[in-house]
């Protein structure tokens, strides 16, 4: 998914390795307002005033940097708040990469303490338009016009970083892992819905912490999750870290 208005949140803590976790939430923005005009730096600082009141969480994501001229704009509203932002690259095609790092190129500058990483695609591997070392290659072109030290790494569905797809992300020295996981869009009555939930992302967790060979070389967080409330609109997303 690439991006709402304002979702919704909770907060995870787990671990399938029985280690002591701490989470952290944070909530997906999108660029633009309701009758589809660009947001405003004004507006950015209304939905992180909103959020802090409403939950406490002083982070945010969003999906992508050129969208709507939208960095420096959030940036601002950050520094302004108190936030930090989970910044977005759009790698699927050349003119969105593109775009995409030259914003992040010319509008961190003056914010670095507001950027709390990069996140280069949201479920590429799940659509198939990467394979794990063709997303790697995306991640390692973004890092290269980025101020050293911002953090970088890429969200997907859950079962891509269960079953080896992602083998070459996680051993290519990512900061960071989104994993996203649906039980709605895996035929689960809502019943089942947060059983299935934590046995998707432990097994995504556990598979990452494998592979690396480390149970804390790689932040894990969850990306996306949520149950639609009418018809097939999936209306939660949220932002979730687990952190040992």
């Amino acid at each position: 998914m690439r991006s709402i208005t304002i979702a919704a949140g909770i907060v995870l803590a787990f671990s399938p390795l029985l280690v002591s976790a701490q989470g952290r939430m944070g909530f997906a923005l999108g660029t633009h307002l309701p009758n589809a005009s660009c947001k405003l730096e004004s507006d950015y600082e209304a939905d992180m005033i909103a959020i802090k009141k409403n939950s406490g969480s002083t982070l945010v994501r969003m999906y992508s940097s050129a969208d709507c001229e939208c960095v420096p704009k959030v940036l601002a509203a950050a520094k302004a708040q108190g936030f930090q932002v989970l910044l977005g690259v759009w790698p699927d095609d050349k003119v969105s990469m593109t775009l995409d790092k030259y914003a992040l190129q010319t509008g961190i500058d003056g914010y670095l303490d507001q950027v709390f990483g990069v996140s280069v695609g949201s479920e590429t591997m799940y659509r198939k338009t990467f394979t794990g070392p063709q997303l790697l290659e995306a991640i390692n072109d973004v890092r290269t016009v980025l101020p050293k030290g911002v953090k970088v790494g890429t969200a997907d569905s859950w079962n891509k970083f269960a079953d080896g797809t992602a083998d070459a992300v996680i051993k290519g020295g990512v900061d960071f892992l989104l994993a996203n996981g649906f039980a709605y869009w895996q035929a689960q009555p809502i019943t089942n819905a947060t059983r299935t939930f934590f046995d998707d992302i432990q097994q995504a967790l556990a598979h990452i912490q494998t592979v690396s060979g480390s149970l804390n070389a790689i932040e894990f967080w969850v990306g996306e999750t949520g149950w639609p409330t009418d018809g097939e609109l999936m209306v939660s997303i949220f932002l979730m870290h687990v952190q040992y």
